[in-house]
């Protein structure tokens, strides 16, 4: 991409097509291309643009602007909509959407804003969530971010084929403990693997998970699943107390995928996730173009967007535009929408390479 050109365009189109002031914050600006046909291939994006959480906002907003003009469509049209990160404003800037002929609502970015988005609307149009909790999931409600689910499936069907079978699960007391919990019995049930299952309250406190871990007789593999900073302080409380971590392979789930990984025990451990060079080329255009790295979010957005580029090309997104058998390919790797709002996802398993890129183990793929 020219980088100069893309700002140019993008300045000459703002001028073009910012819309008129109405009360500040609900206003909605447009993206598209002169020449567009009112009211055809309309798209909304609910995106807390003000409020607490206009940072992330900003950044989901700009990845957004890639999507548009690097697909170059000119009869697409896409409508920002500020949220403010508040579940009673989503809902009325949804209802505006909906009365502006939006096609498709992608966002908002959290789950109670797009549960009161649904109620709202009703389901008249498709609504693609930034969010990945996988619980508000229902007719034309779409949680797109990455879901328990896959993951755990992805990780325990190459678990399976490289016949680990003894497995000790550490999970946190938390709604996502549980989701993770309940996944994982139910893969190792399907795949014949024996699953212990220990629950922590703080993961920088691991002595009694150690001595647990002490008197197990055989583990082949260990799954973590923490993530971010919680990794590194789970790994180095386990070593503190002894666990005898070099005995057995080390597993993590997709939240490795953004954690800080640079504890040696975790050299050679497997994680599940996507292939990783399309975010990179993805952030290093972006942050030529603004100058900051982007949130991990950023490419669920440029890729929810860059879809529906695809699908306004079929008279009122549909559907049945959706659940295409075949599909998307996106950044974030190969996606496909299913009834009752389940977004399934291939994901591949990666191997932490320390001072190195991470290695693909095994490509990524749909487990259902």
């Amino acid at each position: 991409m020219n980088h100069i050109k893309y700002f140019v365009c993008l300045i000459l189109f703002l001028g073009i097509s910012a819309c008129t002031q109405q009360r500040p914050g609900t206003t909605p600006v447009r993206m598209g291309y002169p020449g567009s046909m009112p009211g055809q291939n309309k798209v909304a994006l609910l995106l807390p643009l003000s409020g607490p959480q206009k940072a992330i906002g900003k950044h989901l907003s700009q990845a957004a602007h890639m999507a548009v003009f690097e697909k170059n469509d000119k009869d697409f049209v896409l409508t920002f909509y500020d949220t403010k990160a508040d579940p009673a404003e989503a809902a009325l800037v949804a209802q505006q959407a909906v009365n502006d002929n939006a096609h498709l609502i992608i966002g908002p970015l959290f789950s109670n804003t797009s549960l009161a988005v649904y109620q709202r609307i009703q389901g008249r149009v498709p609504l693609i969530s930034l969010s990945n909790n996988e619980a508000i999931a229902k007719d034309r409600l779409y949680p797109f971010g990455f879901q328990v689910k896959d993951q755990m499936s992805r990780l325990f069907a190459f678990l399976a084929e490289q016949h680990k079978n003894h497995l000790v699960l550490l999970v946190p007391q938390s709604q996502y403990g549980e989701n993770v919990r309940k996944y994982s019995v139910d893969k190792a049930r399907q795949y014949g693997q024996t699953l212990t299952t220990i629950s922590y309250t703080n993961p920088s406190d691991m002595q009694q998970v150690a001595s647990e871990l002490k008197q197990m007789p055989h583990i082949d593999v260990l799954i973590l699943s923490e993530g971010g900073k919680d990794l590194n302080l789970m790994v180095s409380s386990l070593l503190y107390y002894d666990a005898p971590l070099n005995h057995f392979k080390i597993a993590g789930t997709g939240l490795w995928d953004s954690a800080d990984k640079k504890h040696a025990a975790l050299q050679g451990a497997w994680y599940v996730a996507v292939n990783p060079e399309r975010r990179r080329s993805f952030e290093k255009e972006y942050k030529a173009l603004y100058g900051e790295t982007p949130p991990r979010l950023a490419t669920l957005t440029y890729d929810a967007v860059s879809m529906a580029t695809m699908l306004a090309r079929s008279a009122n997104l549909p559907d049945s535009a959706l659940k295409a058998l075949d599909g998307f390919e996106g950044l974030d790797g190969l996606f496909r929408f299913r009834n009752g709002g389940y977004v399934n996802r291939a994901l591949g398993i990666l191997e932490v390479r320390l001072g190195a890129p991470d290695l693909v183990v095994s490509p990524e793929r749909y487990v259902d």
